[in-house]
């Protein structure tokens, strides 16, 4: 599903920014089941869990620390009701602090888009929600990788967007947490030139690996 076919509030201060591209991308990227439990680090706005949602009668949680996208996250799942195959709920939760929840081990996948910049790197928006999506201000591209391995069950997957210049940083901390990276998917803006994105797949408790799959082209 494109995210312009779901109807999605967003804070004020996002306007005239386009929400969704790589979110787009993560969701239509990875092949989800009827019935399949799946968890969201960091869900902002619910974009994410409501594409899949609307794709497959799964259920979804997302976790998400900000208390106004929180509303807004939950404001969007009753505004696609209708368009929804599976259900959608999203909990207050600061990631690093899942350990010993009820959500421990019960997911069969977990996506996240994790901060890609780490603190005093890049630009940085004013706004604080935006920060927080872009830099590692409320947590780390370890604590993602830590909660994805806490939340999974046994051979359950991840499944993160990122920037390739970090990705050998994300293929060590996996390993570390037990959920060696076993797919990356090159996502590139333009032919010829380096790709812009990768989609990362972990296992937990999976063999060591890797496949790199064919450069996709981002649609326009």
């Amino acid at each position: 599903m494109n995210p312009t076919d779901l109807h999605i509030e967003m804070p004020e201060t996002w306007r005239g920014c386009r929400p969704g591209h790589e979110v787009g991308l993560l969701a239509g990227a990875v092949e989800i089941k009827p019935g399949q439990r799946i968890a969201e680090l960091g869900s902002g706005i619910g974009l994410l869990a409501l594409m899949l949602a609307a794709r497959v009668s799964v259920h979804v949680v997302g976790f998400e620390i900000e208390p106004r996208l929180l509303d807004l996250a939950r404001r969007n799942v009753r505004l696609n009701a209708a368009a929804l195959r599976g259900d959608v709920r999203f909990e207050m939760a600061d990631i690093r602090h899942l350990g010993g929840s009820p959500w421990e081990g019960r997911f069969d996948h977990v996506f996240a888009n994790p901060p890609f910049y780490r603190m005093g790197q890049g630009r940085r928006p004013p706004q604080s929600e935006r920060a927080a999506a872009r830099h590692e201000v409320a947590a780390t591209l370890e604590d993602f990788v830590r909660a994805a391995a806490l939340l999974l069950r046994s051979r359950g997957r991840f499944h993160f967007i990122f920037r390739p210049e970090r990705l050998e940083e994300l293929l060590t901390l996996a390993s570390r947490h037990h959920c060696p990276i076993k797919i990356v998917r090159p996502i590139h803006s333009r032919k010829g030139e380096n790709a812009k994105w990768v989609i990362v797949t972990g296992v937990k408790g999976g063999r060591q690996g890797l496949v790199i799959t064919p450069p996709q082209d981002i649609p326009r």
